[in-house]
């Protein structure tokens, strides 16, 4: 049961990164056009989302590496260890929804 639910994470972090990625090549195209319809303001304010979502993503998939492949961390700093591999996929369906969510909702703009 817990060799599946580690690889359901392991396939949503992968299909998170994928999101991330196309996230990151729609960004690049504009970024790299030298009359984007974005305000250079705009502009470097999406490359620091999709920087922070890499960020997040890659924390993400640390925390998972320290707590379940053999790792025994406790996750970041200032964060408590999750006590149950049931909480920590709860922690981890929360977060990995919000990075969804705000990669959607970049997609939109």
């Amino acid at each position: 049961m817990k060799i599946r639910k580690e690889q359901e994470i392991r396939e949503a972090l992968k299909s998170l990164t994928a999101t991330w990625a196309t996230l990151d090549k729609l960004y690049q195209k504009e970024a790299g056009k030298t009359k984007s319809k974005l305000a250079q303001g705009e502009l470097v304010s999406r490359g620091e989302i999709v920087a922070n979502l890499r960020e997040h993503i890659d924390g993400l998939k640390n925390e998972f590496v320290a707590d379940y492949a053999g790792g025994g961390g406790g996750g970041r700093v200032g964060q408590p260890k999750v006590q149950t591999f049931s909480e920590f996929r709860a922690d981890m369906a929360a977060k990995v929804n919000y990075i969804v969510s705000v990669i959607n909702a970049a997609l939109k703009e």
